[in-house]
């Protein structure tokens, strides 16, 4: 189980870059040097401001570092210097995104300064609501700083704890950062408020970690809302808000253009015959898409004569809120007078979010 056998995918503000790694050191090294070139001049053809945060010396001289110190180093160690140095790039869209990996059988949440166990495989239910100490014999503060320096999609501080916390528990990450002793094995040491213990737990193919129905969580209170929408995906629904004069809108991800029109002209009748003062637009874990999309919405919406668009809409927001969720969210503030309610967005309102793709030919 390592970085090697794992199917990669490496986006920047204009670019995707697609990394296939091979066997334990699949590729000889003018193969790699080969593709880190390409890597190199791909992102400085396609980005558009790739030296923002990361100055072109810098850049170069880390190009020239990981080409000459290739020797000796796996694979996996090759793929995680090139997510190293896009992490450096700076924005959330200049990243590798690893496919086909191992998880640990936990999630874990950033509250308060801990690292909280906030989901878990049912065989390990007495784990929830614990903090996780060590993983191995690091502490996790130390795992944390070493991960964030690797971990992907990160924009700001928030997105930083999102990503750090869904990295620190894949298997391939931990073994080729030397943090665990053995591929697929790891002891987290944890505390439950008046005692600390220790669980050894196996890595799960990442299709069964989020495929799997045995995992328990916490149960949370929503306000019970009506849906009425029979257009749009589960993702993009309307309902009212039980008790309230308040018509909710679900955009979780995004629809075609022709899907949020039909979506469009379902809810604006529905607003118009009800007269629906107020309107409440749920961007939480939004985490992107076309944000046109999001503004023919806004356009539709914008029709509704009997908003109170004085003080009567509220856009939510949280941190796996990204990217155009983002950017339709600052938007509907303005245009829809929207007063944002929730938690800082993962993703900063200016920054560079169109994307295309490229394969490196020897790793593919």
């Amino acid at each position: 189980m390592n970085l090697r056998n794992v199917r990669s995918i490496v986006l920047t503000a204009s670019v995707w870059f697609l990394l296939a790694s091979s066997s334990a050191r699949g590729l000889e090294t003018d193969q790699w040097i080969q593709d880190i070139e390409i890597y190199e001049n791909q992102l400085r053809e396609l980005h558009i401001d790739p030296f923002n945060t990361i100055s072109e010396q810098e850049f170069d001289q880390e190009i020239d570092e990981l080409k000459s110190n290739l020797v000796g180093k796996s694979d996996s160690e090759v793929i995680l210097e090139l997510m190293r140095l896009t992490r450096r790039i700076g924005d959330g869209h200049t990243a590798i995104r690893l496919g086909g990996l191992h998880r640990f059988p936990i999630e874990v949440y950033f509250i308060d300064d801990e690292w909280k166990v906030v989901k878990v495989h049912e065989d390990y239910a007495h784990l929830l609501g614990t903090t996780i100490i060590r993983i191995d014999d690091q502490p996790i503060s130390d795992v944390a700083a070493a991960v964030a320096q690797v971990a992907q999609n990160i924009e700001n501080a928030y997105s930083e704890e999102i990503r750090v916390g869904e990295s620190i528990i894949v298997a391939e990450i931990l073994f080729t950062l030397g943090v665990t002793r053995q591929d697929g094995v790891a002891t987290f040491s944890y505390s439950d408020g008046s005692k600390d213990s220790q669980v050894t737990l196996r890595a799960i193919e990442e299709g069964f970690f989020f495929g799997s129905d045995d995992f328990v969580g916490f149960e949370t209170l929503e306000p019970v809302i009506t849906r009425r929408s029979r257009a749009g995906a589960d993702d993009v629904w309307f309902g009212e808000l039980e008790g309230t004069d308040a018509v909710y809108v679900r955009f979780a991800s995004y629809p075609s253009f022709e899907d949020m029109e039909t979506f469009a002209e379902e809810l604006l009748p529905h607003i118009d015959s009800n007269e629906i003062a107020r309107l409440v637009i749920d961007f939480r874990g939004n985490g992107g898409g076309d944000f046109f999309v999001g503004l023919t919405l806004a356009y539709y919406l914008n029709l509704a004569d009997s908003i109170d668009w004085r003080s009567g809409v509220y856009v939510l927001t949280d941190k796996y809120t990204f990217s155009a969720g983002v950017s339709n969210a600052a938007q509907y503030r303005q245009i829809l007078n929207a007063r944002i309610v929730g938690e800082p967005t993962g993703g900063n309102p200016v920054g560079y979010q169109d994307m295309g793709s490229f394969i490196l030919p020897n790793s593919s």
